[in-house]
Parts: C-alpha cells; sequence; structure tokens
C-alpha cells in the first residue's frame, strides 16, 4: 500500500482548470500502476486534494495525493477507507487512511448471540431493532457500517431479550397438563 502525493492523476475528472490535461500523463501514471499492480482505493470528501490557491481562470484543482494499493493488501483490509480532509494552512489537503480488517468471528471465545424465536412474537421486539438500527452513529461506511448497526441491534435485543420474564420449566408443564385437560 502506498498514500501520498503522487504529482499526477488518473482521470479527466479528477482536475479541473483552464488548461487541458495531458492525456500522455493520465497515461503514464496509469502504466505505472498497472505495472505496479496498484489499485487506486478511492475516497469520500472533496473530490480535489490540490489547489494552486488562485482565484478565477487562473484556478486549478487536482487530485494529486491517493491511497493505492495491491489486490492481496485490498483483500486484507477490504473495509478500509481514504478520507479527503479539509486544511486552510496547505495547498494540499491532508488525507487519512482508516484501516480496517475484516475477521472471521469463529475465533471469539464465548456464546455468539442467538435470537429467541419467541422474542418475534412480542410487539416490542421490531420497535427495539428500529431503534438500535437507527442511533448508531455513522463514523463508518459500506460494511464497517452495516456490522456497527448489527452488533448494536445484538446487544439491545440481548438485554431487551434478558430483561424479559421467561417462563420456567415448571411453569410450561403446568399450562401443559391446563391445555391437555381443555381437550
Amino acid at each position: 500500500m502506498v498514500i501520498g502525493d503522487f504529482n499526477a492523476f488518473l482521470n479527466v475528472s479528477e482536475k479541473q482548470s483552464k488548461t487541458p490535461p495531458q492525456m500522455s500523463q493520465i497515461d503514464a501514471f496509469r502504466d505505472a500502476l498497472e505495472y505496479c499492480q496498484l489499485e487506486d482505493l478511492g475516497f469520500r470528501g472533496y473530490p480535489f486534494t490540490w489547489s494552486n490557491k488562485r482565484s478565477g481562470y487562473a484556478k486549478t484543482k487536482v487530485r494529486l495525493d491517493r491511497a493505492v494499493a495491491n489486490k492481496e493488501w485490498i483483500d486484507k483490509y477490504q473495509m478500509s477507507n481514504v478520507a479527503h480532509l479539509s486544511s486552510h494552512a496547505s495547498e494540499h489537503l491532508p488525507i487519512i487512511l482508516r484501516v480496517w480488517c475484516y475477521k472471521q468471528q469463529r475465533h471469539r471465545r464465548g456464546k455468539g448471540f442467538k435470537i429467541k424465536e419467541s422474542w418475534l412474537l412480542w410487539e416490542e421486539c421490531e420497535n427495539v431493532v428500529m431503534e438500535a438500527w437507527h442511533n448508531v452513529e455513522d463514523e463508518q461506511i459500506g460494511l464497517a457500517a452495516v456490522k456497527e448497526k448489527i452488533k448494536k441491534c445484538c446487544e439491545e435485543l440481548m438485554a431487551w431479550g434478558s430483561a424479559r420474564a421467561e417462563p420456567h420449566a415448571n411453569v410450561i408443564k403446568k399450562l401443559q397438563q391446563k391445555l391437555d385437560t381443555l381437550n
């Protein structure tokens, strides 16, 4: 993975200027990344990372700063993301790479979450899920955001479900006997 100022851009859309981009430079940068088997990681935020700080027709804005990685890195850290931050002190916007590794949950100790079918019969169950889903802060995007929402739903359902009084085996037996006598 490589991150920083490449002083080059990949697409015509990554430059705003009165002077048109030179396609030979774009092609050369694409060829270099392809030769090194590197892919652009994309970004969130403002589309340009550099400006000449001029106004009017003299103003130029370009996406020069980026993060690129090979396929193995992308597969290992598939939930990672790049964000363009704001800055008033430099011609370049700072960029940040948040690295997230997707790990299988098989290696966790303890019990995993299991919803009890009886919870679905209780009217409040849907409200618990909806409230938990919508109360997660939107700090993450994509699969990472969905994972956080699911985790929050699990936590809330466990707390809510375990707080509800569940009948004990002997209560169930007594109710079953009453049902049998009614038949």
